[in-house]
């Protein structure tokens, strides 16, 4: 069982290095470095996955939020000012009707946003700057969600880690002043 697990995890990253293109993260990169807020767009088990990524947004020094509910998730698309946000959005399918009417939202105001899917269809691409196309299937007993999330998580981990390559001194010298701020003073 845990072996089986093991491969599996190892056979989904895997598949996901083959759809990933480096010129796309590392411009999904550049642009969260030009902006001051990260928000990520999830529902059900993938809002676990973004406050994954959150904390990760956190300790490089971008403000990131995670926005579960729709009244926010469309607020968010109205009134964030886009030179301030990256704005991704986690879902397995791509065609929630609620997801199709935040990207239509996000595309309207101009917002800089990234799809993270498991379907990356046209309708997502025309509201997108960035798809980025996540493993999944739709079936339980194929552990559809298990996949989608090991695959998204996965590529959470390849921005993070290449933002952090791009700005390293920057990343080190702000974990050195929490670090030093949080043992000065422990909560």
């Amino acid at each position: 069982m845990i072996n089986k697990l093991r491969v599996m995890h190892a056979d989904v990253i895997s598949k996901t290095v083959d759809l990933i293109s480096i010129g796309q993260l590392e411009a999904i990169v550049r642009r969260i470095r030009e902006a001051s807020v990260v928000d990520i767009i999830a529902f059900d088990v993938n809002a676990a996955l973004a406050d994954y990524a959150s904390q990760y947004f956190f300790q490089v020094g971008k403000i990131c939020n995670v926005y579960e509910d729709i009244n926010q998730q469309l607020m968010l698309a109205m009134y964030a000012r886009p030179q301030d946000h990256v704005i991704f959005i986690l879902s397995r399918s791509g065609l929630s009707p609620r997801v199709l009417k935040t990207c239509r939202q996000l595309k309207a105001n101009r917002q800089y946003a990234v799809a993270v899917t498991g379907q990356p269809g046209d309708e997502l691409n025309c509201y997108c700057a960035h798809v980025l196309h996540a493993l999944f299937k739709d079936d339980f007993r194929e552990m559809g969600d298990l996949t989608f999330f090991t695959s998204a998580k996965f590529l959470f981990d390849c921005l993070i880690n290449l933002y952090c390559t791009a700005n390293y001194d920057e990343v080190l010298e702000k974990e050195k002043r929490y670090n030093d701020l949080y043992i000065e003073e422990p909560f």
